[in-house]
C-alpha cells in the first residue's frame, strides 16, 4: 500500500531536530498504516475442493458433449417395469407414459418437447426403436420391443450430434445395450403392481403383472440368448367425456352427470369415461453373437404380440328408473346436453410386429473403430375394431 503525507511548515525557524522528529513520526505512521491494512485485507483461508470424474470412453473415442451413462450397478437401484423406467429419471429427459405398458410413451429431451418425436432417437443394440415419419404420440419409440430385464447399460447423449447420427438427434439419443451372455445362465423374475384411481365417476384399483424368462450360453467366441417377456396390466380411464349441445328438445330427464370444466375452463357436464384399458404384450427374442479380438457381430430377431382392449366404458348418467343412459339428448337440472352414440363404445386393437437387426463392429486402430447396423421392422398384422354403440345401449344392433 502506498501512503502519502502532505503539509507545509508554518515557521521557517524550525530546527533540524524538529524536522527530523517530524520525519520519524511520519515513518512510524506509514509503517503502522501498512500493518493495519495488511491485517484488514489479509486473504481468508480457502477450503480445498477436489473434483474428479470418470472418462466415459466408448470404443476408444471420448465424448466432449454432455452424456449420461447407466451401468448394471445403477440399474439395480431403479424400480423397473418396462424399458422406459430405465431412462425416465435421467437429467433433462421426460417420458409421457400414462400407465405401465403404454404404447404412446413419447420422449422429450433437452430442448425438444414430447411431441417433437422426430428430434430424438432411441436405439437398442443398434436397432432403431423410433419412427421419424410420425409425430406426437403416434411417433413414440417402440419401448416394448426391449424387455427391461435384458438391459445391461443405457447411454444418453444430449444432442445434437449430426456427425455421428442424423439431424434427428438435435434433441438427444438414447443408446440401449442388452446383455450378452458370458456363460450358461438362466434368469427369471416377476413383478406385480397396482394403482388406486379416484376422479369424476371412477373409483377403483387397477392391477397388473410382468414375468420375464431368459436363457443364455456361450460357446467359445459365439453366444446365444433367448428371452420371453409377458406384460399384462390394467390402466385407469384414459379419457373422460363431456356433453355437447343438444340438437332437439325431446330430452329425457337424467341425473348423475358430474359438473366440471374442460381444458379451456368452460363449464361442462361429464357423463362417462373409457373405463379400464387392459394391455397385454408378449415379446419373444433371439440373439446370436460372435466376438473376437478385433471384430464382433450380433444378430437379433424380436417378435411382439400386443393387444389392447377398452371394453368396459362407464356411464355416470341414470334415467328416472335408475338405468344407465348410453346415448341421446338429455336434461339434468334444466341443462340440456347430448351423449353421442359412439362415445361410449368398446375398442379392441391387436398388432403383431417383427424386428430384425444385425450389428458389425471392428476395431481398426487404437482410436479408430467401425460400426455398421442393418435393421428391418415389419408390422405383420394391425387390426383395430370399434363398435358403433355401447353393447348395453338399447339401440345397439351388433355393429
Amino acid at each position: 500500500m502506498f501512503t502519502s503525507f502532505s503539509g507545509r511548515l508554518v515557521s521557517r525557524s524550525l530546527s533540524r531536530k524538529t524536522l527530523l522528529g517530524f520525519s520519524v513520526i511520519a515513518l512510524f505512521l506509514a509503517l503502522a498504516s501498512d500493518n493495519t491494512s495488511a491485517a484488514t485485507y489479509a486473504p481468508a483461508e480457502i477450503e480445498e475442493v477436489v473434483v474428479w470424474g470418470e472418462n466415459q470412453d466408448r470404443q476408444g473415442v471420448g465424448y466432449v458433449n454432455p452424456t449420461s451413462l447407466l451401468k448394471q450397478d445403477d440399474l439395480i437401484a431403479i424400480n423397473i417395469a418396462t424399458a422406459e423406467d430405465v431412462v425416465k429419471y435421467e437429467p433433462s429427459l421426460v417420458i409421457r407414459r400414462r400407465f405401465i405398458g403404454d404404447s404412446n410413451g413419447v420422449m422429450g429431451i433437452r430442448g425438444s418437447n414430447m411431441f417433437q418425436t422426430s428430434r430424438s432417437m432411441v436405439f437398442a443394440d443398434g436397432v432403431p426403436l423410433h419412427y421419424l415419419l410420425q409425430s406426437r404420440w403416434n411417433g413414440a419409440p417402440r419401448w416394448t420391443m426391449v424387455s427391461a430385464s435384458e438391459i445391461a447399460r443405457v447411454e444418453t447423449l444430449y444432442g445434437p450430434f449430426s456427425a455421428e447420427h442424423s439431424g434427428n438427434s438435435i434433441g438427444g439419443v438414447v443408446l440401449i445395450e442388452t446383455a450378452i451372455p458370458q456363460k450358461r445362465e438362466f434368469h427369471f423374475d416377476t413383478s406385480f403392481f397396482s394403482q388406486s384411481f379416484d376422479d369424476y365417476g371412477f373409483d377403483d384399483t387397477v392391477r397388473g403383472h410382468k414375468s420375464f424368462f431368459s436363457y443364455g450360453d456361450r460357446f467359445g467366441n459365439a453366444s446365444v440368448y433367448l428371452s420371453y417377456n409377458h406384460l399384462d396390466n390394467d390402466s385407469q380411464p384414459q379419457t373422460f367425456f363431456t356433453g355437447g349441445l343438444a340438437s332437439d328438445s325431446s330430452d329425457k330427464v337424467v341425473s348423475g352427470a358430474i359438473p366440471g370444466v374442460d381444458s379451456r375452463d368452460r363449464a361442462r357436464l361429464y357423463f362417462g369415461d373409457t373405463g379400464v384399458v387392459n394391455t397385454e404384450t408378449d415379446n419373444l427374442k433371439l440373439k446370436l453373437g460372435y466376438d473376437s479380438d478385433t471384430w464382433s457381430a450380433l444378430f437379433n430377431i424380436a417378435f411382439e404380440d400386443r393387444a389392447s382392449v377398452a371394453g368396459s366404458p362407464n356411464s355416470y348418467v341414470r334415467d328416472t328408473d335408475g338405468d344407465a343412459v348410453w346415448s341421446g339428448n338429455v336434461t339434468q337440472d334444466g341443462k340440456r346436453f347430448s351423449i353421442p352414440a359412439s362415445r361410449l363404445n368398446i375398442d379392441e386393437r391387436d398388432r403383431k410386429s417383427l424386428s430384425l437387426g444385425l450389428r458389425l463392429k471392428a476395431k481398426l486402430k487404437n482410436r479408430l473403430s467401425l460400426e455398421g447396423n442393418f435393421s428391418a421392422f415389419n408390422v405383420l398384422s394391425d387390426e383395430a375394431r370399434s363398435s358403433a354403440r355401447n353393447p348395453n345401449d338399447g339401440e345397439y344392433r351388433g355393429g
